[in-house]
Formats: C-alpha cells, structure tokens, sequence
C-alpha cells in the first residue's frame, strides 16, 4: 500500500489487486480494513473471508480484516503478514511502500510488475 493508503485504512476499506504469488497470471481483488470484531475470523489479529477465493480461477475476492493492534504495528513497522487457516497454506502480508527496505522493496516491486503486466505472462504462470 502507499503510505495514504496506509493512513486511510483505519476508517476505510481498501481495495487492490491481489496476485497469487505461485501462479501470478492468477490475479483477484483484496479488500483491506481495520476491523477488531471480525480480525480473528480464520486467523488470529488479521481475519480473512475466502468464501470468493475457492474454486474461482480468475477474479476472486479475499477480505482482510486487520485488528488495531496489528494496524498499530503496520504504522510502527511498515510490514504485518501472517499464515491464515487457508488450505493451500497463503500468507497475507500487508505493507506500507514507504518503509520497506531494499530486499522487501524488490518483492513488492515485482508483485506490482505482476499486475501490471498480466496479460503479457506466459500461460504457464496461471
């Protein structure tokens, strides 16, 4: 996320894409808010609805919902993520683009060439 958007969480949902990093021509959308009522649905302080996300090939949709003491620490840190009780083992990593650090920096970069650039990916990466 861009710094803004960062800010911008705690009373507002944001939505982006979200790339499966093992097969990323797979491309959804990812709904992000703070939310402390719902953070510990199918995770522990960042809560996930994948009820959209199986057995859907292209265009699903995962909702995250980060506690306010995970948002606190994704202020402090610039990076929160945790495995989720999802069956194919996913990990959600949520980051503030301003204060990562050059190896992190990298991956996001590549996730962003990923979404920009999907219809040019090789079948294979789907």
């Amino acid at each position: 996320m861009e710094a803004e958007e960062v800010k911008k969480l705690q009373t507002e949902t944001i939505t982006g894409v979200l790339v499966k990093t093992q097969k990323p021509k797979r491309q959804g959308t990812i709904s992000v808010i703070v939310n402390d009522e719902r953070q510990n649905e199918d995770g522990s302080g960042i809560g996930v609805d994948s009820s959209k996300y199986w057995k859907v090939k292209d265009d699903f949709h995962v909702a995250v919902f980060v506690g306010s003491g995970w948002y606190q620490q994704l202020l402090e840190r610039g990076v929160v993520g945790m495995r989720q009780r999802m069956l194919d083992g996913s990990k959600i990593t949520i980051y503030d683009k301003s204060k990562l650090e050059f190896v992190e920096a990298m991956r996001a970069e590549s996730l962003e060439e990923y979404r920009d650039n999907k219809e040019r990916l090789l079948e294979e990466l789907g």
